[in-house]
């Protein structure tokens, strides 16, 4: 018997599918196979969406820093390059003014693909499960070449 709790207790480590305690005490297969969907979703629909929403917002930090949108923004008055003459107060606003738009449009062009990326992973499973679905009725209608 204790050589038996010790197994259940190292594959409830190893594993993490087996430690729910229920599970590993019913044993059963209907139980393991609803367990494992129930993980396979709360894995699918909530820990990867969370981790992707972190990784978004690392990655217009350094968009960001990278673009120095927020910089240009905080300085936009300032002269270019430190010349205080009259030129060098209107060359860096033309400059900015040129800048910004061609860095807004890369920054939310990053921000329109990872959401897009997010998007296309939630929707994955049930466009799946539609395909699957809808496969036996391609033949009764003739669609399969």
């Amino acid at each position: 018997m204790k050589q038996k709790t010790a197994q259940i207790e190292k594959l409830s480590r190893s594993i993490p599918a087996f430690r729910n305690r229920k599970l590993i005490s019913l044993a059963s297969t209907p139980a393991l196979l609803l367990f494992t969907v129930k993980d396979l979703l709360y894995w699918w629909y909530l820990q990867m969406p969370y981790y992707y929403l972190i990784s978004l917002n690392r990655l217009l930090l350094v968009a960001d820093d990278k673009l120095s949108l927020s910089a240009l923004l905080k300085t936009f008055f300032l002269p270019w390059k430190r010349d205080y003459s009259a030129l060098g107060h209107i060359m860096g606003i033309i400059i900015r003014i040129i800048y910004l738009p061609i860095g807004t449009m890369i920054f939310l062009s990053i921000l329109t693909v990872y959401l897009l990326f997010i998007t296309a992973w939630l929707a994955l499973p049930p466009i799946t499960i539609f395909f699957i679905a809808t496969t036996p009725f391609l033949k009764i209608f003739k669609f399969e070449q």
